[in-house]
């Protein structure tokens, strides 16, 4: 739209003026928007829930400009330290945290809530967690990020600063921002492994039909007694009962005795008594009278 001739502004230096302050907060968000995007790209293409997580863990550190990040994942009992930028740091920490019975990170994972404890020596929540961390290591001042997808609680996104009020509102905003990244890496992996894992089982479970297949045309078994030799198989052997299925399937070979099965009855041979469980009623004995009366 076309500005009226009265209406533009006399001064070009105004003009600038004018520009530099509106373009402002755009640049700032431009900048945050290009930032998170490479963020995103990179988390993915990790591979793997383990290296997800130390990926996670390691760029969390330069998204909220702080010496040390962990991940935790959320367990029925306590919250476990399953990355960190400093591993041997976290799992210090996560010991601290369990000998005191809570801290930020076990809060977040319960009640879902965002934790910041600006400065440990003024903050009146868990003393006994903060006094040992203030006593033992360099932690200053924290902040617990839960990850969250919808209901689901996929962990906590830890930080860890070494001087107090180190977490600014703009390194707060962008630490928020990346736990919502990292939540959907980590449950794009979730995901991805629940589909390996399912492609697996089905894999498996074609093999076992066909070896099951194969012991019952070649021994004449039921299909209950060849998938027994199977099991029987495995538990002998100490090997999955898949691998010995795709091991016959594969080269036909299979040595386990067919003796330690077993066989199915014909039912010609059964009686109505067999049938309930009965025991077979023993027929008379047959005597011949010598005299032949």
């Amino acid at each position: 739209m076309w500005i009226a001739e009265s209406a533009r502004p006399k001064s070009g230096a105004r003009l600038g003026v004018i520009c530099e302050r509106d373009l402002k907060p755009v640049e700032d968000a431009l900048s945050w928007a290009r930032q998170f995007s490479r963020i995103a790209a990179e988390l993915n293409q990790v591979r793997g829930t383990s290296a997800v997580l130390s990926r996670i863990a390691q760029l969390a550190t330069g998204v909220a400009d702080c010496p040390w990040a962990a991940i935790a994942r959320v367990t029925d009992e306590r919250p476990i330290v399953a990355a960190a930028s400093d591993p041997a740091a976290a799992e210090l920490i996560a010991q601290i945290q369990a000998t005191a019975g809570g801290g930020p990170t076990w809060h977040a994972a319960a009640d879902g809530e965002e934790v910041h404890v600006a400065d440990l020596a003024e903050d009146p929540r868990w003393p006994e967690h903060f006094k040992q961390l203030l006593a033992g290591t360099p932690v200053r001042a924290i902040v617990a990020l839960p990850l969250e997808l919808g209901e689901h609680s996929l962990g906590v996104l830890t930080l860890y600063a070494d001087r107090p009020h180190a977490f600014t509102p703009e390194a707060l905003a962008a630490a928020r921002v990346y736990a919502d990244h990292a939540a959907l890496a980590l449950d794009a992996d979730r995901t991805e492994v629940r589909a390996e894992n399912l492609e697996i089982a089905l894999q498996s479970s074609r093999e076992i039909g066909i070896a099951i297949g194969i012991l019952v045309e070649r021994h004449k078994l039921g299909a209950e007694q060849a998938f027994d030799m199977l099991r029987a198989a495995s538990q002998h052997t100490a090997r999955k009962l898949r691998d010995i299925a795709c091991d016959l399937v594969r080269t036909g070979d299979f040595d386990f005795a067919v003796s330690t099965v077993q066989r199915p009855m014909d039912p010609r041979n059964l009686s109505l008594a067999d049938g309930f469980g009965l025991e077979q009623p023993v027929p008379p004995a047959v005597t011949t009278d010598p005299a032949g009366t």
